[in-house]
């Protein structure tokens, strides 16, 4: 999945401030698809992100709910179908990440665009 400005998150007022928090709340379109098999989220759906970014001492705490809709197929009777998709997570972006899969903070900025299994 190629990265996009879309989903990232500025945190230059935070970073290396522990205690200092922002909230915010947005909206997008989807740049590109994402899902597999029988659900996606196609690109250009409408995407409402509420985000609380939390400085902390190891880096940015992140916890976020998104939500959209997703169009599926049946996998019974092959019929499309949309659906409401909300989502709520929360990720710890590593000042400096340790291991491969853990997330970091990039520059001034956290990337929370969506990663897919097979990196």
């Amino acid at each position: 999945m190629t990265s996009s400005r879309a989903y990232e998150e500025n945190v230059r007022e935070i970073i290396n401030r522990p205690g200092e928090m922002r909230e915010r709340e947005r909206g997008f379109d989807a740049p590109e698809s994402f899902g597999e098999a029988l659900a996606t989220v196609p690109a250009g759906e409408r995407v409402d992100l509420e985000v609380r970014l939390e400085s902390v001492h190891e880096g940015i705490l992140v916890s976020a709910h998104v939500d959209t809709t997703m169009h599926a197929e049946c996998g019974r009777c092959l019929e499309p179908f949309t659906a409401p998709f909300e989502v709520d997570f929360q990720e710890l972006f590593a000042y400096t990440p340790s291991e491969a899969d853990e997330y970091g903070v990039h520059g001034d900025h956290v990337n929370l665009e969506p990663r897919s299994e097979t990196r």
